[in-house]
């Protein structure tokens, strides 16, 4: 069988640390079987070395078998015989050695799961062994867990690092000093510093690192790099739930022959950018137009949905990703860094600049509320410790008038009874009753008592546009949109948009008070176009700001738990895109009055009613009757062709009633509560329409039939 390269480590054969120290210390049966256990442990080693891998299992696991006896009976012994932990010490660390070796014969058999049994078993018998955690990470990169993988091999780094020192202080050398002196000189070097750095002529220089420690360096480093690439994957839910995204356009800019042009970086990387904002695609098209002799005018910007965009970019990623692993483990982990160090130029959904200086800004004020409030709750912890402290003298109150204010007697305290009643008493509010809401918090007062120590920096404080991750979202909390009887969330890809979402709430509950209408709606949340009280709506709302990869992740989530949770998200495309695109934006309709609505919207309005409303008894009588109507100007314009195009007369007095909905098929009639008699009447005129379609030129004595038949 053929093994990988990244298992050529896997034949360094583990042995036991000072596996016989303790075997004077130890009885003759269990130094007997220690003997037998290192005899048959030297078998699977040379096995191993051999590459006869299953012969090396069998060998590992009789001794394995051997060695757990031995400790079951350690531990009957060790509640009679203290000196038993020094026998158990030995047969831990032989178990561990046992284990290890065991591991990289299952490994290179391709027995990961197995394999990764006795790494994980081996790093808890011996967790401060570097070649435990390396067994670990070199099995965990095999089963494509890339994060496990990167901080098991660190943990090895750690563990190989530790014993390099101490060998190195062991045979003399300052280890820690040149170790400091070595930081030092790279610090001077990346602040180009380099020529003034002056080196301490007195330390020795660096003694070399062993060569595993190399090995598993560049090992951690693929797994890194494996680990890197993974996370920057879009993690997409299931296509019903991604087309969500569908009236969300992207833009790029083509030259004459369709090929999207694209922004070459130093080093031989390039991106072909597709940007949310119509704005930075303009800007684009003016760059190549100024500096591209060969496109010209003839370059033009071209939109794409971004559902389609992110399986573009999903693609590429997941083909960059396979490669870099597949070279990784046939050809080594240097071949996986060589193939991700390759130059290369791939698509890439770029936000606004604005929408990230934006969600920046939003994200630091809130920080920085955090920190405010975090103050303000220590201050008052504070203070009501101290209060504490100085009312320690006044006597608590009893369990009886506890009891007595609990139950509303009236001999309770005269303020606790009112504290209670006030609160049994308190009626629901009506639905006239306007509870006004507070206002967001925009900003904390400082304490009037400032501490001198500063305070601890928030999470977003380095956040800076270069070290953004994502395409930033913004939501109003309480805010949505009420679209054909039902509540979507919005989520804008525009703070601008969402501002406006807003003002259009505000301008609704201003007209609702100028009209004098009374307005009733609840306060948890707040449909744009439908108006409530002012008071309720403040001028600024709280915004929660999110990255569209993190929604899209969650989607696939909860699709994968059979959720609903993000059925009613709406996504709001940029304004500014859709104006480009001469598309309506789909805030535009929901605040305006009906005189406002243009003729043709309003007439589609008229046309249908809602998927969920019943048609009622005038409907379908008329319905019926368009139905009757409709087939019998069927026949007789049938009727007519065979004729040789003859009027027949009943065509040209037949009136048809103007129609006051549209035609609708059999599943609309019965969703909308149709009867069996309705969707009967026109199945048979669909029916016989399609009949009249294939049947051959009747007789005009059966054409006469036909018309008297046909009822009026």
């Amino acid at each position: 069988m053929e093994q990988t390269k990244v298992a050529e480590a896997t034949h360094t054969v583990s042995q036991p640390a000072n596996a016989t120290a303790h075997s004077p210390t130890s009885s003759a049966a269990a130094a007997g079987v220690v003997s037998m256990v290192q005899r048959m442990s030297a078998t699977g080693n040379e096995y191993l070395r051999k590459r006869a891998y299953g012969k090396a299992v069998r060998c590992y696991t009789q001794a394995l078998n051997v060695l757990q006896q031995q400790q079951q009976q350690q531990q009957q012994q060790q509640q009679h015989n203290r000196s038993a932990d020094a026998e158990a010490s030995v047969l831990g660390e032989l178990e561990a050695t046992l284990r290890s070796n065991r591991s990289a014969a299952y490994y290179n058999l391709q027995k990961h799961a197995k394999a990764l049994e006795d790494a994980d078993a081996c790093v808890a018998l011996r967790g401060n062994w570097f070649k435990a955690h390396q067994r670990r990470g070199q099995v965990l990169l095999h089963l494509r867990r890339f994060e496990e993988a990167a901080e098991a091999l660190e943990q090895a780094l750690v563990h190989a690092e530790r014993v390099w020192k101490e060998d190195m202080v062991r045979e003399g050398h300052p280890i820690e000093e040149m170790l400091a002196e070595q930081q030092r000189r790279a610090e001077a070097e990346e602040k180009g510093e380099l020529d003034a750095f002056q080196p301490n002529a007195a330390l020795p220089a660096m003694p070399p690192l062993p060569p595993h420690f190399a090995k598993l360096t560049t090992l951690a480093d693929f797994a890194h790099a494996c680990f890197e690439l993974e996370a920057m994957m879009y993690v997409l839910p299931p296509e019903p739930m991604l087309n969500m995204l569908k009236g969300v356009p992207a833009f790029t800019v083509v030259g004459a022959n369709g090929a999207p042009f694209y922004i070459a970086y130093d080093g031989g990387n390039g991106m072909y950018p597709l940007y949310l904002d119509v704005r930075d695609a303009q800007e684009m098209l003016q760059w190549v137009r100024d500096n591209e002799e060969t496109a010209n005018e003839r370059a033009r910007i071209v939109s794409l949905d971004v559902p389609q965009v992110l399986k573009i970019v999903r693609n590429e990623q997941a083909a960059l990703l396979a490669e870099v692993v597949r070279r990784g483990l046939e050809e080594g982990p240097e071949a996986g860094l060589e193939a991700y160090s390759q130059p290369r130029t791939l698509n890439q959904l770029r936000p606004s600049l604005v929408s990230v200086q934006t969600a920046i800004e939003i994200m630091k004020s809130y920080d920085q509320q955090q920190q405010q409030q975090q103050q303000q709750q220590q201050l008052a912890a504070e203070a009501e410790a101290d209060a504490e402290a100085a009312s320690s003298d006044v006597k608590a109150p009893s369990t009886e008038v506890a009891h007595k204010v609990a139950t509303g007697e009236k001999s309770a305290p005269p303020a606790a009874m009112g504290a209670e009643v006030a609160l049994c008493d308190a009626k629901a509010p009506t639905a006239d009753t306007t509870t006004e809401m507070p206002p967001p918090v925009t900003a904390v007062d400082a304490p009037a008592v400032a501490h001198n120590d500063e305070a601890p920096p928030g999470e977003y404080e380095e956040l800076t546009p270069d070290n953004f991750n994502g395409i930033p979202v913004f939501q109003a909390k309480g805010l949505t949109l009420l679209r054909d009887k039902r509540q979507y969330m919005p989520l804008f890809f525009d703070k601008d948009d969402l501002d406006f979402a807003w003002t259009e709430l505000r301008k609704a509950a201003e007209a609702a008070i100028a009209s004098g209408k009374p307005v009733e709606m609840p306060v948890t949340e707040h449909n744009v176009g439908e108006p409530l009280p002012l008071e309720q709506v403040p001028e600024t709302c709280d915004i929660d700001v999110g990255t569209l990869d993190d929604v899209l992740r969650r989607m696939a989530e909860a699709a994968d738990e059979n959720s609903d949770e993000f059925s009613s998200i709406l996504f709001v495309p940029p304004r500014r895109s859709m104006d480009f695109l001469g598309l309506p934006f789909p805030l535009d309709d929901l605040n305006k009055s009906e005189e406002e609505v243009p003729p043709e919207k309003k007439e589609q309005r008229k046309g249908a009613a809602p998927a969920t409303q019943a048609l009622t008894a005038e409907q379908l009588r008329t319905l019926l009757h368009q139905l009757t109507v409709r087939r019998m100007l069927e026949k007789t314009a049938a009727a007519t062709r065979r004729g040789g195009g003859h009027n027949t007369g009943r065509a040209a007095n037949a009136s048809t009633p103007a129609p006051t909905s549209r035609p609708l098929t059999a599943r609309e009639l019965a969703r909308r509560g149709g009867d069996r008699e309705t969707i009967r009447e026109f199945l048979e005129a669909e029916l016989a329409k399609r009949r009249a379609e294939r049947e051959p030129p009747q007789t005009a004595e059966a054409d006469r039939r036909d018309q008297h038949d046909t009822p009026a």
